[in-house]
């Protein structure tokens, strides 16, 4: 043992000064003689603690006259200050203490534990799990907890490319075999369950001293959930982008109609359909739930035939709003339209059964276009109804005037160019204004439905029925010559005594008149004049007798017409009044 007693230290502040870590010369009296800067916080603490550990150091080592040795934390602002202290004592009864700040390496030392706890504690309760592979290729560490449902006893020695959703071409190919630095990668894996895993993983290779490849090690993190939710969103986005493009493709038509048949052509196009049926169930029709009672509306591309629409028809009938089926070599997916809960009409598409199924995505765009066309149904039952108010008489729905002459206006078109024949009929209620004011409007109006009824019971569907206004009725007989309108005529008369029990008084019966006016291919003449002899010829009627029929002069080889009407007395006439 040195003998510390005849040690003489001559320290001045100059020579303390050059000591790279904390120095301070200490008086006998425990007073700090001279410090070097890096040793403040030493002599702070001797001056303010003169009982503390650092001064008990120091008096043990003048006591004993040998160098001591401890380590000091030291509270401060920047937090606590750690060196290793040495307590030297010389002849003169003067200690040097000398010190080495550990500051750093303690601190770095504590935060290294405290994040190896940390990362433990986050593996341990996250999706993540830490994995070390060996040198022949197989697993020699993964977190206790195990990965994807399996053990970390199971995993253990065990191939990783066992785990694999699909084996690469090449072992380093896999992270698990990495021979470079892998950041963020994905991996489907197997679960123990048979489901794919999709991890998330960080890995590097391991190399012995001689450079050769000795493993790799890193973790894994399962985002099965977060893929299949960014998955989803970017299918509903891509089906909002579709259904945007059809939406656009369509609305700005102004004829329902025009607007369904630019959605066939859209759903054809953006769907990879080979064709698109739109039908349109009339509100009449929608208690029936019969097959025949949807209406094609708008088509685009390849029909699959009748038997196609029938049997897919009779499926949405049955009260299906969504179906899929495979009918002679088709596949098909079809979904009724739906407006305010009620099935106003359906959409289907189809393409070869040797193409690609149907997938889910399509499955729900359908749907979400099916509401879009459900409104374009509805725009189109009221556009077709406001258009059937506008042509149709409110009392008995037959053609009003307007209505009439439009379409009379396009048939004698026709028949005149064709050299084809027709007859107009004027039909005048006699005595009607009586009727309503004897018995009342409804009762006025039941005899105009009685009209009605007498008319259309006397026509073919292809002639035209119409209520002229007021008590005045017209008839247009598609190829009828003067056999057929006298035969409609007297038939229609003889029928007529179903009006008499509307009559004002016995003296004035309801009875009905008769104008007729033969097209004469021969003969031409204009609608104008077609119907101002019919006119003519129903006032002869109502002046002659009433409850009659008149026929209108025909026109003359000298294209002249003649005078007046042809008028029957039906009361002389045995055979009508049997």
């Amino acid at each position: 043992m040195a003998d510390w007693s005849n040690l003489n230290l001559k320290l001045t502040g100059a020579v303390l000064s050059q000591y790279p870590g904390p120095a301070v010369l200490v008086e006998m009296d425990g007073k700090t003689f001279s410090a070097n800067p890096a040793a403040k916080p030493l002599a702070e603490t001797l001056a303010s603690d003169p009982d503390g550990p650092l001064a008990k150091l120091i008096g043990v080592a003048a006591r004993k006259q040998t160098p001591q040795s401890t380590q000091l934390r030291i509270p401060s602002d920047l937090g606590p200050l750690t060196y290793d202290v040495s307590a030297i004592p010389d002849a003169n009864g003067r200690v040097v203490v000398l010190g080495v700040d550990l500051t750093f390496e303690a601190n770095l030392c504590s935060a290294l534990v405290d994040s190896r706890e940390r990362f433990k504690d986050l593996v341990d309760i996250s999706s993540d799990f830490a994995w070390e592979i060996n040198r022949e290729g197989t697993f020699s560490y993964v977190s206790p907890k195990g990965a994807i449902g399996y053990s970390s006893e199971y995993l253990i020695g065990r191939n990783p490319k066992t785990l694999l959703l699909s084996q690469p071409v090449l072992d380093e190919d896999t992270p698990f075999l990495t021979r470079t630095e892998v950041d963020s990668q994905r991996v489907w894996t197997v679960s123990a369950a048979g489901a794919p895993v999709c991890l998330i993983t960080t890995s590097a290779p391991l190399y012995d001293s001689h450079g050769q490849w000795a493993g790799a090690r890193g973790m894994c993190r399962d985002v099965t959930a977060e893929e299949e939710r960014e998955t989803a969103l970017a299918r509903a986005r891509n089906r909002e982008r579709l259904l945007s493009q059809l939406v656009r493709s369509f609305r700005d038509k102004i004829d329902p109609r025009e607007m369904l048949t630019a959605a066939a052509q859209a759903l054809v196009r953006e769907m990879g359909a080979q064709g698109c049926r739109i039908f349109h169930l009339s509100r009449d029709m929608q208690e029936e739930g019969f097959a025949d009672a949807f209406i094609a509306v708008a088509d685009a591309g390849d029909w699959g035939g009748d038997a196609l629409s029938t049997q897919l028809l009779s499926g949405l009938a049955s009260g299906s709003q969504h179906l899929e089926m495979v009918l002679e070599g088709w596949q098909v997916l079809a979904h009724a339209t739906v407006y305010k809960q009620r099935v106003n009409g359906a959409l289907s598409l189809w393409r070869r059964a040797s193409t690609m199924p149907w997938g889910d995505d399509e499955r729900i765009l359908i749907g979400d276009v099916s509401k879009q066309i459900a409104v374009a149904n509805e725009q189109m039952a009221l556009h077709e109804k406001m258009v059937e108010l506008s042509r149709t008489d409110p009392l008995t729905g037959l053609f009003n005037r307007r209505a009439f002459f439009q379409e009379l206006d396009r048939r004698y078109s026709r028949i005149a160019a064709g050299h084809g024949q027709g007859a107009l009929l004027f039909v005048d209620l006699d005595n009607f204004k009586l009727v309503n004011d004897v018995h009342g409007h409804n009762a006025g109006d039941k005899a105009l439905l009685e009209v009605k009824r007498l008319l259309l019971d006397h026509t073919r569907p292809t002639d035209l029925v119409a209520r002229m206004g007021g008590d005045e009725f017209a008839l247009w007989l598609d190829g009828g010559d003067e056999t057929i309108a006298v035969d409609r005529a007297r038939a229609i008369l003889k029928a007529s005594h179903t009006l008499l029990r509307f009559s004002g008084d016995p003296a004035h019966p309801l009875n009905l008149s008769l104008g007729i006016a033969l097209h004469q291919p021969d003969h031409p003449e204009t609608l104008e004049e077609l119907l101002h002899r019919a006119d003519g010829a129903m006032y002869d009627a109502k002046r002659k007798s009433k409850a009659t029929y008149c026929i209108a002069s025909p026109m003359g080889d000298d294209g002249e017409y003649g005078e007046g009407s042809y008028c029957v007395d039906l009361t002389r006439d045995k055979d009508f009044t049997k």
